[in-house]
């Protein structure tokens, strides 16, 4: 209580880089709503999801009320999720065979190297059905 948030931050920089644009909105009496990374008194890194408002707008001495949610276990699976897709785009752009994703017999994406095989042009065979694939 009655201390500066500067202790969340890791550094000076991050601190100061959340600060004037953040809170001028606030006094506007706008809600901000950030992500950002934090650090536990620990020393270890938190991820949280913000929210903040003025308890009233126009006048900064009445203060404001934020909202800190940890979304740690969040952020990390969005990561994971990204480098999966990475790596399997980067798969699916360098095969030397052709690969279809099909749900429901209906295509859903493919690598460039079906599209040669069967002739088709950049994402014509979206949304098709997977007959397209075996006409004769």
């Amino acid at each position: 209580m009655n201390q500066s948030t500067r202790f969340m931050f890791r550094n000076e920089a991050e601190f100061d880089a959340g600060g004037a644009p953040v809170y001028e909105a606030v006094w506007r009496g706008e809600t901000q709503q950030l992500r950002r990374q934090h650090v536990r008194q620990d020393g270890s890194l938190i991820w949280c999801s913000i929210s903040g408002r003025a308890l009233q707008a126009g006048d900064p001495s009445q203060g404001s009320v934020w909202l800190f949610e940890d979304i740690t276990r969040q952020h990390e699976a969005e990561e994971r999720i990204e480098r999966a897709l990475a790596e399997q785009e980067l798969i699916l752009d360098n095969a030397t065979v052709g690969i279809a994703f099909v749900r429901n017999r209906i295509i859903q994406r493919y690598n460039r190297y079906l599209e040669e095989m069967v002739g088709a042009g950049p994402g014509e065979l979206v949304g098709q059905s997977s007959e397209t694939l075996f006409r004769r």
